[in-house]
């Protein structure tokens, strides 16, 4: 071939390889961007994407795209555009719409049914360009003829029905509402001012509790973030979903539902913004979601923190060249991500969205901007800094301070006060945060009409009983939760007894997906489940109003212990009633094992069905570490 007709066709070929860049890009955008934290990169992300498309081009000109020249086209230019055509564009869709697909239907791409399936694929693309190249020449002269436009096309439809089968809504369009679901992680609801707490640690949503429902006897059947939320998404108690700690898998079961899953089904976008490593996709929380936009670093270069989630680089990750992982970020950046995200679901503006947002940052360790805890303690100057390790310290000595009855070892009350200041802090960012939501909304037109539901998953020990941290006990300060809604046909009544699982029922009732009963809407349901909590292999516990009874499993060779409380006259459960053969103690006892023994909920019938993560990578155990999660 001459120069000039070499050259010719490699720029031809670069054409495509460029396009395939702003595809992907494109479908970054709309399906799962991801990498806001880092804007200096991400906003150039379009540009990254062309020429990490390119660079590939040219490498496959190189290695591969010349000799097919040579042997295909040789010197005639009319074969150029059947060439590119019916090699080019179909490995550029396959290589950007095949991993989609690759990636929602099917298992890890090193997974065997992975594998198997991408060879089949690899060996179909073959033959039929195989096919195609030898259908179309006639006589001596190769032209553009009907198979491989019918090829591309194909690959194209290919893409398309995968984008509609994974992603319903792309076709469906309703007048469904927009559902935005917000968890503020490790909230108790009794330090936000419209629960009655005396700091002003909530504004925003004291505010909006004020115009909307509130619900005061919101319980979480289990204080931990990863069965939390499971229970949350599923509906379902954790004796029946088995998340049963934060290194436990959400289930990828029909037999356990995902919210997300039905919703997706059902015509609605969904996305989620999770804020923490334990509810990743690693831990397959991102069941139901098509967009999944978790905090992510990739070792390598800094550019590839702004584009680990385009093709190239997301096979790359697949296979273990190039390693991620999920971090814990705060709720502003979690905004960021999210009003990203929205901006661009406008190109949808009639299909219903339901929206996850994950707020982490009352988490410990207790690390607000110092302007947020200064509000509430302004005058200190102790050593307190709200850490991982300050908390640890403390909790290791719980036994030597009789459950918080005196101080820990170079402690003072001034220090411990000043560890729940950081704490308010925490809130009060968090406040900040919703109301930077509401604005958002607000400003975008959509607010009015669209439902919001506003839960914790848990609350959290802030030395009550000496200690600071949570799934300790199953006290109203660890399994109380904040609950508000703005929503139609909401219970005008703020104190029924509620799970965490009755807003899974209020969401697939107002989207139109299931008429079961549900509480947050007047129902009654038979099965007693908002009365029972527990915290794994440790307490039972159980409600039947004003009484609260807690059993709790000593460790071996110290027996079972019992903690009875009036929670109407006791709110703080300072005072223990039980007495063995008590007429209420023996009552509230028959209860709670009946309740047990129906469900299945014994620890050893759950020890047996525990779903445990196997094989965690080092630097997600680290993180898991660094919040307090040492398994």
């Amino acid at each position: 071939m001459e120069k000039a007709e070499k050259l010719y066709n490699c720029l031809f070929r670069l054409s495509f390889w460029g396009a395939a860049g702003w595809l992907d890009y494109a479908w970054v955008v709309l399906y799962g961007y991801q990498s806001k934290t880092y804007p200096s990169y991400s906003d150039d992300l379009i540009l990254t994407s062309t020429v990490t498309w390119l660079v590939l081009g040219v490498l496959y000109h190189l290695l591969i795209g010349r000799t097919l020249d040579r042997i295909i086209i040789g010197t005639n230019p009319k074969r150029r555009i059947n060439i590119t055509t019916s090699v080019d564009l179909p490995l550029i869709l396959f290589l950007v719409v095949g991993f989609r697909v690759n990636d929602i239907f099917l298992p890890s791409i090193k997974d065997p049914l992975s594998i198997a399936v991408n060879i089949a694929m690899f060996i179909v693309a073959a033959l039929l360009v195989t096919g195609a190249v030898i259908l179309e020449k006639k006589g001596k002269e190769w032209v553009v003829g009907i198979p491989s436009g019918l090829f591309g096309l194909a690959f194209v439809a290919l893409g398309l029905y995968g984008m509609s089968v994974a992603d319903p809504q792309v076709i469906l369009f309703s007048n469904k509402p927009d559902i935005i679901l917000v968890t503020l992680d490790t909230v108790r609801a009794d330090h936000l001012g419209c629960y009655g707490y005396d700091r002003d640690t909530s504004p925003n949503l004291d505010e909006f509790g004020a115009h909307y429902q509130i619900f005061t006897n919101c319980r979480t059947p289990m204080p931990l973030t990863g069965p939390s939320h499971a229970s949350l998404f599923s509906g379902e108690m954790p004796q029946v979903h088995n998340v049963l700690s934060n290194i436990s898998a959400y289930p990828d079961s029909p037999d356990i539902p995902s919210i997300a899953e039905e919703l997706s089904k059902a015509g609605y976008i969904t996305a989620g913004f999770p804020a923490a490593v334990h509810l990743g996709k690693k831990f397959n929380f991102d069941r139901g979601f098509w967009t999944y936009n978790q905090s992510t670093v990739v070792t390598g270069p800094p550019f590839l923190q702004g584009c680990y989630q385009l093709t190239p680089y997301a096979i790359l990750s697949r296979l273990g060249i190039i390693k991620e992982t999920f971090l814990v970020r705060n709720s502003r950046e979690v905004n960021k991500a999210f009003k990203y995200w929205y901006d661009n679901s406008d190109l949808y503006p009639s299909v219903p969205k339901f929206v996850w947002i994950h707020y982490f940052d009352a988490h410990s360790p207790y690390q607000p901007p110092d302007s947020y805890w200064q509000k509430f303690d302004p005058d200190y100057s102790g050593f307190a800094d709200g850490s991982q390790e300050q908390c640890e310290s403390i909790n290791a000595q719980i036994e030597s301070t009789n459950m918080g009855e005196t101080l820990p070892d170079g402690w003072s009350q001034d220090d411990i006060d000043n560890m729940v200041a950081r704490y308010d802090g925490d809130i009060n960012f968090v406040d900040e945060s919703v109301g930077e939501l509401f604005n958002y909304l607000l400003e975008k037109g959509t607010y009015n009409d669209t439902i919001i539901i506003i839960v914790s998953d848990h609350g959290e020990g802030l030395y009550d009983d000496g200690y600071f941290g949570h799934n300790y006990t199953l006290k109203d300060y660890e399994t109380r939760l904040v609950c508000m809604i703005k929503g139609p046909l909401i219970l005008d009544d703020p104190d029924p007894m509620l799970s965490i699982t009755d807003i899974t029922d209020y969401i697939e009732n107002v989207s139109g997906i299931s008429n079961k009963p549900c509480r947050l809407m007047g129902g009654t349901i038979e099965n007693d489940d908002p009365y029972a909590s527990m915290v794994f292999l440790k307490s039972h516990a159980w409600i039947d109003w004003p009484y609260k009874l807690i059993r709790t499993q000593g460790e071996e060779g110290r027996g079972i212990f019992y903690d009875l409380y009036n929670l109407e006259n006791d709110p703080s459960e300072r005072t223990n009633l039980f007495v063995p053969g008590d007429e209420v103690s023996v009552r509230l006892t028959d209860e709670m094992d009946s309740w047990i023994e129906t469900n299945h909920a014994d620890f050893r019938t759950m020890l047996k069905n525990e779903n445990v993560l196997e094989g965690i990578d080092p630097s997600t155990l680290d993180m898991l570490r660094s919040l307090g999660y040492i398994y």
